[in-house]
């Protein structure tokens, strides 16, 4: 592989690691803003000029409320996902070490014609 092929690689995965952070980023942002929300409008003044003769401001804080709940979900399932692979790896590991291969060279034979 050539050095230019190479450089072109790296370049391709740090540009994917940036999109990820920067979606990181916006997942982090956009809970927040919803929590902030949340809690600087959970005491206001109601209007019924809203959808339904509802409160407009009640139907944005719930459903900020609905996609922190959605994000809460999505957060723990990811996480016992990872958490189980990882049980599963470091049991793997710890089982593997045990068991030795058996190979001629670790039997010791000599293969003589």
């Amino acid at each position: 592989m050539c050095c230019t092929q190479q450089i072109s690689l790296n370049s391709k995965q740090s540009k994917k690691r940036l999109i990820a952070l920067v979606l990181l980023f916006c997942f982090i942002v956009v809970s927040m803003l919803s929590e902030v929300f949340i809690l600087t409008h959970a005491d206001h003044a109601h209007d019924n000029i809203g959808v339904d003769a509802g409160c407009s401001t009640c139907a944005q804080i719930q459903s900020a409320e609905n996609l922190l709940k959605q994000l809460g979900t999505a957060v723990v399932s990811a996480v016992s996902v990872f958490v189980g692979l990882f049980a599963v790896i470091a049991i793997m590991g710890s089982v593997s070490s045990d068991i030795t291969l058996l190979t001629p060279v670790t039997l010791k034979i000599r293969m003589n014609n």
